[in-house]
């Protein structure tokens, strides 16, 4: 067996460097964006252009310039809170950004990050609908006999670096009573793949939202697991549980039960409500071709909704309940 050795990578490696947020509207052509991965999906609303991710997004150079009053993550990428943009200005309002609800919760609440940095403004942040969230996936060759997190003792893993996989899988390694007794690899997640396909290393954690490329490749070309979690590991996370159907990656014989970061996109209580119910409409008129574009978008279900910990907006509550779609009391 050869030395596994790291190859560079140019860009990011996967969808989960959403977890550090990105502004995703603008109006007009000066405002799209230009991504490491598949062609983003995107909602066209009359003149502008709603883009709703995909692998990497990155500006156009010169081309977008939003400043933020806050930083809702720590990758230089901003909220869009109080935006200017080509030395102009933007009303309030008029954007839409990304990021996990958990986030606004501790803007909104001055904790976390936000200790000491908090901002009226945090209380008028409103979301629309939520997007493919970052799933937690332990995938392992199937002749190394991991069926549970525990069965990684004496394994050799690849976690990656800096990703919200890596610390995550840290974090349940850790949690699981493993964290000594597993063989870290030191190198990016990007030579994930053909590490497990060559046997030089047993088993690799991603964050990808399923189905994960990287997963696909990997079951494509080698019998591998993807080994999940119970409901008491689920549990010990906090974090919310999600289901892998069956039949997702290839030899996958059941479902797997797992871990998973919701990402919602948000506006403010300054999004006039007909705006606000258009983009709405729009998304989830277009999530079935958006699918056909890039499969992760088929796990973005009305389901999806109870996991949105914070207030949606007016304009999305009247959509969502013409759609006879449920909703909690405190979302609205």
């Amino acid at each position: 067996m050869s030395p596994l050795k790291e190859k560079p990578t140019k860009g990011h490696n996967e969808y989960e460097t959403v977890y550090q947020t990105h502004n995703v509207a603008g109006r007009g052509n000066d405002s799209r964006r230009w991504c490491a991965g598949p062609n983003p999906s995107h909602v066209q609303i009359g003149k502008g252009w709603l883009v709703v991710l995909s692998n990497g997004c990155r500006n156009r150079g010169g081309h977008e310039s939003w400043h933020g009053r806050q930083d809702f993550g720590n990758g230089g990428r901003k909220s869009g809170l109080n935006p200017k943009r080509d030395g102009g200005s933007r009303a309030w309002g008029d954007y839409v950004f990304t990021t996990p609800p958990a986030l606004i919760g501790m803007a909104q609440e001055g904790k976390g990050p936000f200790k000491d940095k908090t901002d009226p403004k945090f209380a008028e942040i409103r979301a629309l609908f939520p997007i493919p969230a970052l799933t937690m996936h332990l995938v392992a060759r199937a002749d190394r006999g991991i069926k549970n997190w525990s069965d990684l003792a004496g394994k050799s893993l690849l976690l990656g670096k800096g990703s919200f996989g890596a610390n995550e899988g840290a974090k349940y390694l850790g949690l699981f009573g493993v964290k000594d007794q597993v063989k870290l690899v030191d190198v990016e997640l990007s030579n994930a793949v053909a590490a497990i396909k060559n046997g030089q290393i047993d088993a690799f954690v991603t964050a990808g939202s399923w189905p994960a490329p990287n997963v696909v490749e990997a079951a494509a070309s080698t019998a591998v697991v993807v080994v999940g979690l119970t409901a008491e590991q689920i549990a010990a996370t906090k974090r919310n549980a999600l289901t892998i159907p069956k039949g997702t990656y290839s030899g996958q014989a059941a479902a797997v039960q797992t871990t998973t970061l919701p990402v919602v996109a948000y506006a403010t209580s300054a999004m006039t409500d007909d705006v606000a119910y258009t983009l709405t409409k729009t998304f989830w008129a277009q999530r079935q071709a958006m699918s056909a574009q890039a499969p992760w978008w088929r796990g973005v279900t009305p389901e999806l909704l109870q996991n949105i910990s914070t207030k949606i907006h007016p304009g999305a509550v009247r959509f969502y309940k013409e759609q006879g779609m449920a909703l909690r009391p405190d979302q609205m």
